[in-house]
């Protein structure tokens, strides 16, 4: 009997979709400070981070791509730590993340499903014609308005989303912030009237 229901549990354990919550992670660099010789360590390198499942290093565009392993925290540090031990700096970081959405009087947060990494999300700078911006400050990527009532709606109907985009100076972290390049939100689902 006890096999039957050890069988029973696996059998809808393995039938049930494993969600990856940071989908995909884009690294790019300065090709010209990676010549071929230095691809098969870049891509050692970074297949040895526990949290990575996949790597995919195209090096005449001066990136790689990482496939996240579910539940696993993203961490910026372990990225960099396995790009300089090659001798390259990142350049930029971009990632794709699934999850939820929470927030306060002063920041909305994408909460990643299953590990829970918690992303401050940001707006591109919108500069005006008369306006200097400070580009290192995180204040000026304050959220537009309009963004921030879709993503405050999305939480009050417990939507799942996806954001892609870059890490704003990702070495600061805690906390990571995410620029919205890319917003996926499903429309509301519609609630049975009785």
């Amino acid at each position: 009997m006890k096999t039957v229901k050890l069988f029973i549990i696996m059998m809808i354990l393995s039938t049930s979709p494993i969600m990856a919550e940071i989908e995909r992670v884009t690294i790019r660099w300065k090709p010209a400070f990676c010549p071929a010789s230095c691809a098969q360590g870049l891509e050692k390198s970074l297949s040895g981070i526990r949290e990575v499942a996949e790597v995919n290093v195209q090096l005449e565009a001066g990136q790689a791509n990482l496939r996240w392993k579910p539940n696993q925290k993203f961490s910026y540090d372990q990225i960099n730590r396995a790009m300089r031990m090659i001798g390259v700096s990142v350049q930029e970081i971009n990632v794709s993340v699934r999850g939820t959405i929470e927030h306060s009087s002063r920041e909305v947060e994408l909460v990643s499903l299953g590990d829970n990494t918690r992303f401050t999300l940001l707006s591109p700078i919108q500069p005006t014609v008369d306006q200097s911006v400070a580009r290192n400050n995180p204040e000026s990527y304050q959220l537009t308005e309009s963004t921030r009532e879709r993503l405050i709606a999305a939480e009050k109907d417990d939507r799942i989303i996806t954001i892609q985009g870059p890490l704003f100076e990702p070495f600061r972290a805690p906390p990571l912030y995410l620029i919205i390049q890319q917003a996926q939100i499903p429309p509301p689902t519609e609630k049975v009237k009785r």
